[in-house]
């Protein structure tokens, strides 16, 4: 004071505040974190998410997976801070094969190896050979995630009857 600007006479003193400046913090370890969680924490702390970079990983989606600046490091209130979050594990697609005419036992053996999995076994009236797979869902040649399950309809003999509850042989 006075204010910047003022007229005033010469050898009148004037009083000057300095600031020492933003409140000194010391940066967390945000790694491992989900982002709602490191969001949080910067929010107490004063602190704001700058940039928001993802990549593919192991760790679960929208966990940090880095952060700038790094832990430890010296910042000032208000300062942003830049996060890598994790996009998820990569989709790996596997086209299905055509399993029609052939058998359960071999169908389940390609399955596992290309990491897909039985789904619904049902059986069906035909003039097939009994468990001759009929139909597959998804059908062959559609891209599906690993881990998809592939339901199949299985042959049953035509002539063969299903036996009834409670029935009496003569």
């Amino acid at each position: 004071s006075p204010e910047a600007g003022s007229m005033v006479k010469e050898q009148r003193g004037v009083t000057i505040h300095v600031s020492k400046g933003g409140e000194e913090l010391t940066m967390p370890n945000l790694k491992g974190l989900s982002r709602l969680s490191a969001e949080s924490k910067l929010k107490k702390m004063g602190l704001v998410i700058g940039s928001i970079y993802e990549q593919v990983s192991d760790q679960e989606a929208w966990t940090v997976l880095d952060q700038e600046p790094a832990e430890g490091k010296k910042i000032q209130k208000g300062q942003s801070v830049d996060l890598t979050l994790s996009k998820g594990k990569p989709i790996k697609l596997v086209r299905v094969p055509d399993f029609l005419g052939g058998t359960l036992d071999a169908a389940k053996d390609r399955l596992k190896q290309i990491k897909l999995a039985v789904g619904t076994v049902t059986r069906e009236k035909s003039q097939q050979a009994s468990g001759t797979i009929l139909r597959q869902t998804p059908s062959a040649g559609t891209e599906v995630d690993e881990g998809t399950t592939v339901d199949f309809v299985l042959a049953e003999p035509a002539g063969q009857s299903s036996p009834t509850v409670g029935s009496k042989k003569d």
